[in-house]
């Protein structure tokens, strides 16, 4: 019944347009991974499951050496790379001069990449706490040529990666299907759940843009031989 379940929800999902985004990108990498592997099972992964392009929000301040080769990997996969800022700012802590500093930062620390796109994404999804912050960081992207990289799919990967960090460092051992299953089932639960408040309130499926991150799990739980990691 579980697997008739999730198989009704992938049929259903396929008549659906997603577009894929990993926010953070080069997220940091000393747990299961290192960078590059995970940057190689990331893009192979993508590949194999017919997934041209994705897009990589990026955060320049982790444009270390290995930050950038794994960039590089991604742009060279043929992959969007895109700003989220420099150092991953929380709007509502900064005012907007120094908010707009960060993000013209990571701006010139991207914009030489060949797949780069004027696609900003806020950090935590949050567009300033007051009328004049969101409308002056509004008023930058307009003059910079930049859009804003809304989502419609949210969820929870980030935390589902944090346990799954702690399990590996206290030597847990891990049943790999079954996280896999878990991980899926999450993602589809909460697409289905935005997808029924996009209908709600705008009477339409819209074009859906999926929220997940850069990390171990994104990419070792859609592998076939996840089982044997």
């Amino acid at each position: 019944l579980h697997l008739s379940i999730r198989r009704q929800r992938q049929m259903c999902i396929r008549d659906r347009e997603i577009a894929i985004t990993f926010d953070d990108s080069p997220r940091f990498a000393k747990g299961y991974f290192d960078g590059p592997t995970r940057a190689i099972k990331l893009i192979e992964t993508l590949r194999k499951h017919d997934v041209e392009q994705v897009a990589f929000f990026s955060v320049s301040q982790n444009l270390d050496d290995e930050g950038k080769n794994r960039l590089n990997a991604y742009n060279d996969a043929g992959h969007i790379i895109a700003n989220h800022t420099h150092t991953h700012p929380d709007f509502n802590k900064l005012s907007l001069k120094q908010y707009s500093e960060d993000f013209l930062l990571a701006d010139s620390h991207l914009s030489h990449y060949k797949n780069y796109r004027k696609w900003f994404r806020y950090p935590y999804l949050r567009e300033g706490d007051t009328i004049e912050k969101r409308d002056g960081m509004r008023e930058l992207l307009k003059q910079k040529g930049y859009i804003n990289a809304y989502i419609t799919l949210n969820n929870y990967d980030w935390y589902i990666e944090s346990l799954f960090q702690k399990s590996i460092k206290e030597g847990v051992k891990m049943d790999f299907s079954a996280m896999s299953r878990f991980y899926v089932d999450v993602i589809m639960e909460s697409i289905e759940y935005y997808e029924q408040m996009a209908i709600t309130h705008l009477g339409r499926s819209p074009k859906h843009v999926l929220l997940l991150h850069e990390m171990d799990i994104s990419c070792l739980l859609y592998t076939s031989d996840a089982a044997d990691e």
